[in-house]
């Protein structure tokens, strides 16, 4: 969801130091989702779909509110509450693992850590 999301708001973005920060973002996005498909793979499994109308809605969203207001501060603030969706989406799933995959467990927790660094980074932005 991050990678639809970031791919939506970073042509919106119009601040060049928020656009570098985002496209580093989306680009440790790219390289996690490659790893997370890589691991599946390995366990002849298939990762969850997201949801196509859920993926709209959110489209949808970051168009109408960075067409209402785009500055900087708005984009980092919208960026940061997808973090914390994410953040929040990540400890549910951990929270409810009885049993599973020690590296994908793992991974998870370093996704979690690099969201808060995330969401630190773009503190500045707001």
């Amino acid at each position: 969801m991050g990678i639809t999301a970031l791919s939506t708001v970073i042509p919106k973005t119009e601040n060049s130091k928020l656009k570098n920060e985002l496209e580093k973002q989306l680009k440790n996005y790219n390289q996690q989702s490659d790893q997370i498909k890589k691991k599946f793979s390995e366990l002849n499994a298939k990762p969850k779909d997201i949801n196509p109308i859920g993926k709209l809605s959110a489209d949808a969203s970051i168009i109408m509110h960075t067409s209402m207001n785009n500055s900087t501060s708005h984009i980092a603030e919208m960026v940061i509450k997808g973090s914390n969706m994410g953040i929040i989406d990540i400890n549910k799933k951990l929270n409810n693992i009885k049993t599973g995959d020690a590296g994908i467990i793992s991974h998870a927790k370093e996704i979690l850590k690099c969201e808060q660094q995330y969401i630190d980074n773009l503190k500045s932005y707001l």
